[in-house]
């Protein structure tokens, strides 16, 4: 119990510390566009709030805690959303420590997990850069839920995520990844014994959909497929046909799993195909569902891909934890995703009258594609491509054999 302790202290103080670097590291912005409207919902609340959109009002469970937070406390709301966000920025980190733990992974890969979301721009920096948007809270419901759904605990992933839809629609993921795994372990001729499992499971969707959509009152929609607007529903075509969209998708995933790409080998991809088979069918339904919401669920894409977080986890769980990979393979991933994400660098802010360079900053914004994006891409492989060029000469230099004085 002594080792635990001190070990949940070090994870603590690091996981503190990591956040208040990149917090010194990164500027503000104001808030504008999602991130206007939850910022009113936490100063306004919602009863008699007449400036309440979709899909934001159908969030309203960070910004009213905070605007009850701040009530409370009589504080600023505005800046108890900014402080809140670098306590769940720990909570993630030190979340993510345990977690990668928690499925065999060896405390190097613990460390190795907490470590690759720190400097990662949508993890930590982007919600400190913006300080009111709301999918940090999200990704640890997510990882949560999906730990729920890997150890069989049905109701505590209903009622988990049936309360976090009113955070965020990506909850739904990890619900319908449950859903899966059961008719995936459940024999055809028995499929009638899990009425009572997805009829619970439709009726959550139902639940918040109706609840949300008849008890708060909005005056504006920014849903980017609404049924009231049928110009929208053609994204339900045009998006799957786009290339550009689809760039940007490819783009959005090989950023944030970049220290995968970085550590895997031939060797290692069949090692994580063989420890992950036993999570096989959720994962699969989980990523499913995810790009599924990443595809339709707006420009945001660099953001919805994080939410392939827990299998992230997962996989370094398997490439530190038993693909003993070398020292400097470690070190220099790390040097890597700080260079990648270019912390410390300036984000260009709307104010400033940059649109352009903050779209580019980190890429992965809806069909928007410059030269900024392509060699960014271009980035990505040539990071992959020397990490394998390094591997072959040390494999090299380590097969050369040593010449004695004495024979």
């Amino acid at each position: 119990r002594g080792r635990q302790a001190r070990v949940l202290l070090s994870v603590i103080l690091a996981a503190v510390s990591l956040v208040a670097a990149l917090s010194v590291l990164t500027n503000r912005m104001a808030a504008r566009w999602d991130m206007w409207y939850y910022r009113d919902m936490a100063i306004n609340g919602l009863v008699g709030n007449h400036r309440l959109a979709t899909p934001f009002a159908y969030r309203p469970v960070v910004p009213l805690t905070i605007f009850a937070i701040s009530r409370t406390l009589h504080t600023d709301p505005e800046r108890t959303f900014h402080a809140a966000t670098h306590v769940v920025a720990v909570i993630l980190l030190v979340l993510a420590f345990y977690w990668t733990r928690s499925f065999g992974g060896s405390e190097l890969a613990g460390w190795c997990g907490m470590l690759s979301l720190a400097p990662n721009f949508v993890m930590v920096r982007y919600p400190l850069f913006t300080g009111t948007m709301i999918d940090i809270y999200a990704y640890v419901l997510v990882l949560i839920a999906f730990w729920g759904v890997l150890r069989r605990r049905f109701y505590a992933v209903l009622l988990l995520c049936a309360a976090g839809l009113f955070l965020k629609e990506f909850m739904i993921v990890p619900l319908l990844a449950q859903a899966g795994v059961l008719l995936w372990e459940t024999p055809r001729e028995r499929w009638r014994t899990l009425w009572l499992p997805l009829g619970l499971t439709v009726f959550v969707i139902a639940f918040y959909i109706g609840l949300t959509r008849l008890t708060i009152p909005v005056v504006e929609s920014f849903d980017h497929i609404d049924p009231h607007h049928p110009e929208t529903l053609l994204f339900l075509i045009t998006h799957p046909l786009s290339p550009k969209r689809w760039f940007n998708i490819v783009y959005s995933y090989l950023s944030f799993w970049l220290p995968c790409l970085l550590l895997m080998t031939r060797a290692r991809w069949q090692m994580v195909r063989q420890r992950l088979a036993p999570y096989g069918p959720a994962i699969v339904v989980f990523a499913f569902f995810q790009l599924v919401l990443l595809m339709y669920g707006g420009n945001n894409i660099f953001i919805f891909a994080g939410y392939s977080l827990p299998i992230l986890l997962l996989v370094i769980a398997v490439l530190v934890g038993r693909g003993a990979p070398r020292p400097w393979e470690l070190i220099l991933v790390f040097a890597v995703l700080v260079i990648f994400n270019r912390i410390g660098a300036h984000i260009p802010t709307y104010d400033e009258g940059n649109w352009d360079g903050l779209t580019d900053f980190y890429g992965g914004f809806g069909i928007e594609i410059r030269l900024r994006s392509v060699l960014r891409f271009v980035e990505i492989w040539s990071y992959v491509g020397a990490f394998q060029l390094l591997r072959w000469a040390a494999g090299r230099a380590s097969s050369v054999p040593r010449v004695g004085l004495a024979q």
